[in-house]
């Protein structure tokens, strides 16, 4: 038992986060957000998680949560993003990103004599284009 003049300079001294560095205070404060329990986004399979395809879901309220396209896209356009494997919605960033990723695969600097990669890479370039042109972007 302190008296209160102690006890407040034992307050005015006490740090939590002394010994730790910076990335481990951010790590405690990130954690912090769920209450420093495990967690994982909605939709996704977690520790005792769930999958969507499981649920009849007759009003649609989990479209767009997992591998679902949206029927409002023209056709030419949700084809073009089920071969470059994107998700609704669309967006320039999630597609030069995509685009990107794709054509490190399998560009035909990096695989010379490789006619599958250069046939891969003329339909990745083709679904670009596709998506470029509906997503208005010039360059």
């Amino acid at each position: 038992m302190f008296c209160e003049g102690h006890v407040k300079e034992y307050n005015n001294s006490w740090n939590f986060f002394k010994n730790m560095t910076s990335v481990d205070i951010a790590r405690y404060n990130n954690e912090a957000a769920s209450g420093h329990r495990p967690s994982w986004p909605f939709g996704l399979p977690g520790r005792n998680g769930f999958r969507f395809q499981h649920i009849h879901d007759p009003f649609n309220l989990y479209k767009g949560v997992e591998n679902a396209t949206d029927p409002s896209l023209p056709k030419e356009v949700r084809g073009a993003m089920s071969n470059l494997d994107l998700q609704p919605p669309l967006d320039q960033v999630s597609l030069k990103t995509r685009y990107k990723a794709l054509a490190k695969t399998c560009h035909p600097d990096l695989h010379p004599k490789c006619k599958k990669a250069e046939e891969r890479f003329k339909h990745i370039t083709a679904d670009y284009d596709t998506l470029k042109s509906y997503l208005n972007i010039k360059k």
